[in-house]
């Protein structure tokens, strides 16, 4: 009986091991305190600081007060369920029946017994893997190190001399640093180097021959020697200065919306409020022609009896 009992702890001991070591991630087991018996094959268990009704697995019998273990497959505690382990005391009694559990590497734990009794519904355990978790926020930024002091500016030296005219003879081979660029004209055998005539236009004016790309130039006047007429019906507007006299241009349209003229809109809407136009017609007699006085100008009245002055 002592071996038999013996047996009976280690398979619980390999039991708690698995809940409690290999299915802790996704798996809870709790120690439970049973506090009624609802005749159903479910007790009122207590554990985790709440009480739910929980079915029993196991013939073994239990009182109000006894401690069990509770199992929670994934959380889930409508699946929740506690295994009624035997007892090491008492007289002699009849061997119990011996569930011993199975995990497939897919985590569904089954169980298989040797008293040809149910055995309980088979459950994964390991559940789906969970999402992954947040990147951590960023450590703070380290202190700056101490910056050593600074060092007392040194005494401006003395204004170099300006450069004067220098003749080279004698050499094949002659090197010259010049940021601004150098042009050189020959004559006989000297050669002159000049700062002079450089293919850049200078501050003080000069001739462009390219073309200058960029934002804005400002000056105080402008001044095109290129002058063409626009034969294209392309036509975008007439170039006028604004107050600060940067230039711009003013469609046709604004021209006459300046000077307050008729717009073919206007001339349309005058039109329409006075009933539009209207038609009339006479006769103009032969007879009715006479000179103005004082030159040979004919004029002659017509008579229309629905013309108004209006």
């Amino acid at each position: 009986m002592n071996l038999y009992n013996s047996c009976i702890n280690k398979i619980l001991q390999s039991v708690n091991y698995m809940i409690e070591n290999a299915f802790k991630k996704t798996t809870k087991c709790y120690n439970g305190i049973i506090v009624s018996n609802n005749n159903n094959n479910t007790w009122a268990v207590q554990y985790n600081g709440e009480t739910h009704n929980i079915t029993q697995y196991g013939d073994n019998t239990i009182n109000v007060g006894d401690v069990v273990k509770v199992i929670v497959p994934q959380g889930n505690q409508a699946l929740s369920w506690f295994f009624v382990p035997g007892s090491d005391t008492g007289g002699e009694g009849n061997d119990g029946v011996i569930f011993i559990p199975s995990v497939s590497e897919d985590g569904i734990i089954s169980w298989t017994n040797n008293g040809g009794l149910n055995n309980p519904t088979e459950v994964n355990i390991k559940g789906p893997q969970g999402p992954k978790g947040d990147t951590g926020e960023t450590g703070p930024k380290g202190d700056t190190g101490d910056t050593g002091p600074q060092g007392a500016q040194g005494n401006p030296g003395p204004a170099g001399q300006n450069g004067a005219d220098a003749t080279v003879n004698g050499v094949n081979t002659l090197t010259i640093e010049a940021t601004g660029g150098l042009t050189g004209t020959q004559s006989g055998n000297t050669y002159s180097i000049s700062g002079e005539n450089l293919p850049y236009l200078k501050t003080t004016g000069g001739t462009l021959t390219g073309n200058l790309t960029g934002q804005h130039l400002t000056g105080t006047w402008l001044q095109s020697t290129a002058v063409y007429e626009l034969s294209s019906s392309n036509f975008k507007g007439v170039c006028v200065f604004d107050g600060s006299g940067w230039v711009y241009y003013r469609t046709k349209e604004h021209f006459l919306a300046d000077i307050g003229a008729a717009t073919q809109d206007y001339v349309d809407s005058a039109v329409t409020n006075a009933g539009g136009v209207k038609k009339f017609s006479g006769i103009l007699e032969p007879n009715s022609w006479t000179t103005s006085s004082g030159n040979y100008q004919y004029q002659a009245q017509i008579n229309i009896s629905d013309m108004t002055a209006e």
